[in-house]
């Protein structure tokens, strides 16, 4: 049976309205940003035919200059879209994590 309506996670929005500044404190460290990459560069290759082999290429090849990994304490999604930045926050949950 198909959904009349779609209901986010928690009913999170996933559209950020929050300047740069406001991103940028919530950041993490570039030394874990590089870890992050280079550790996905690994499996990419293992990922053959897999649907976001493609759209990962291509924010390899752009070091994911549209990217902020961010770690926010209380957001239940991995990402959402920041129109004042034009960026993708990317959530990092380090409690999972760890």
């Amino acid at each position: 049976m198909a959904k009349r309506t779609l209901s986010l996670l928690a009913s999170a929005s996933n559209i950020f309205d929050y300047p740069q500044a406001t991103i940028d404190s919530y950041k993490i460290p570039a030394e874990d940003v590089t870890t992050i990459i280079n550790s996905t560069k690994l499996f990419i290759v293992k990922a053959g035919e897999h649907f976001s082999q493609h759209l990962l290429k291509k924010h390899f090849d752009n070091d994911f200059k549209n990217f902020d990994f961010v770690s926010l304490p209380k957001y239940p999604l991995p990402a959402a879209f920041n129109p004042l930045s034009e960026s993708v926050p990317a959530q990092i949950n380090w409690a999972l994590a760890s």
